[in-house]
């Protein structure tokens, strides 16, 4: 946790005798999710600081962050704090403190935005400091991170599974920008991308049917539609009354039923979800019987 938060730190020193860290997480392609704990708490100088977005939450104790002056402090109170560190160059963990967060990297997340925008990110995304947790919004996008966690630690099912990581990493970049509110939310919301013509759109599809048990983003999408990705989703919405991400997962739920019923496939159900870019079991089981009406365990006990 401390490589990714910070790129040099310069001082850590415990608040009580005896310095102690518990850390966990995960990354994949500019984006992180990780847990600590720590029961000494410590004070964190750097010297330079990781240019990234975070979105964290607190289950017990305080975390002070310092920026440009001011504080802001991460409390145990079941909200959620998205914070900008680029300007942080200390952090106090209280005693007893336990974190959560998911951090991504304002390269990656400036990029995506410009895709988004058709533009260039020309000032640092401002997000609502703190927002409630229990938001649908804030439920998914922590649910995503603790598949990432968990998908790629121990036996990390995830590491040799591209197609889901890549996939729940565009998700998540794409829930957070489409799904929360930030200064660049009104520029989301104009629609002044003329539609494209359906056989565009078309292209688009025949893409994502021939790839889609390949890793794909929204970017590689349009790309091969010869369309920007704002104009793609965009798009998409009015012809289909669906997102290209959406419409992707509802063709990767087609593939994964397709293995389950078939004889000559792995006889596990993680392995087809995994192979299709399913990394949370119990998402895949809640999205499948939503769009089957039965659950997968109920589809692969038909094989013959």
């Amino acid at each position: 946790m401390m490589s990714a938060a910070y790129s040099r730190i310069k001082t850590i020193a415990a608040l009580s005798n005896g310095l102690d860290m518990g850390v966990s997480g995960a990354a994949v392609g500019g984006l992180s999710v990780a847990s600590l704990s720590t029961d000494s708490g410590f004070d964190l100088h750097a010297t330079e600081t990781f240019d990234a977005y975070h979105v964290c939450s607190a289950s017990q104790g305080r975390i002070l962050q310092f920026d440009r002056g001011e504080v802001n402090p991460i409390q145990a109170d079941g909200a959620i704090y998205l914070l900008d560190s680029y300007a942080v160059t200390r952090s106090i963990f209280e005693e007893r403190s336990r974190t959560v967060g998911i951090s991504i990297a304002t390269e990656t997340l400036h990029a995506a935005l410009s895709e988004l925008i058709e533009a260039p990110v020309v000032s640092r995304v401002r997000f609502t400091l703190r927002v409630e947790r229990d938001a649908p919004v804030f439920r998914s996008l922590f649910l995503m991170g603790q598949a990432l966690q968990e998908g790629m630690t121990g036996a990390a099912p995830l590491a040799t599974a591209p197609v889901a990581s890549t996939s729940l990493r565009e998700s998540m970049i794409q829930l957070l920008l489409h799904g929360t509110s930030h200064s660049y939310s009104e520029v989301l919301g104009q629609q002044r991308v003329p539609a494209l013509l359906p056989r565009q759109v078309r292209r688009a599809m025949e893409y994502m049917q021939a790839h889609a048990h390949q890793p794909l983003t929204v970017r590689e999408i349009a790309a091969a539609a010869e369309v920007s990705t704002r104009a793609l989703q965009l798009s998409f919405q009015r012809f289909n009354q669906t997102s290209p991400l959406q419409y992707l997962r509802q063709l990767r739920l087609k593939g994964a039923r397709r293995d389950m019923l078939d004889p000559g496939q792995p006889l596990s159900i993680s392995a087809i979800a995994l192979n299709w870019g399913f990394s949370h079991m119990g998402l895949f089981a809640l999205q499948y019987r939503a769009a089957y009406g039965e659950l997968p365990r109920e589809t692969i006990a038909q094989r013959r």
